[in-house]
């Protein structure tokens, strides 16, 4: 949800505190920009994939596939913390 500044969203978001089990879900990643070659010329590079936060675990999973001239495949995990706030 996008809010401009003159209106009043604080009635329209969750009260509730994040926690670690919160994040249980699958997001999308999109990324497009343009690559400097050695030569000084540009390339595309698009980057399309998928994270994946496991519900309580506090890992989260990306795969991915690139192209930057030549298709290329990741996968990359990390772990997360949740503030006890929430944060």
């Amino acid at each position: 949800m996008i809010c401009s500044s003159d209106k009043d969203c604080s009635r329209r978001l969750p009260t509730e505190t994040l926690r670690r089990g919160s994040l249980n879900a699958t997001a999308v990643l999109r990324s497009e920009k343009l690559g400097v070659a050695t030569g000084g010329g540009f390339y595309p590079d698009v980057q399309l994939g998928l994270y994946s936060f496991t519900s309580g675990t506090g890992k989260a999973t990306l795969t991915s596939d690139e192209d930057a001239g030549v298709l290329s495949a990741a996968l990359a995990e990390c772990n997360y913390t949740v503030a006890a706030n929430g944060a």
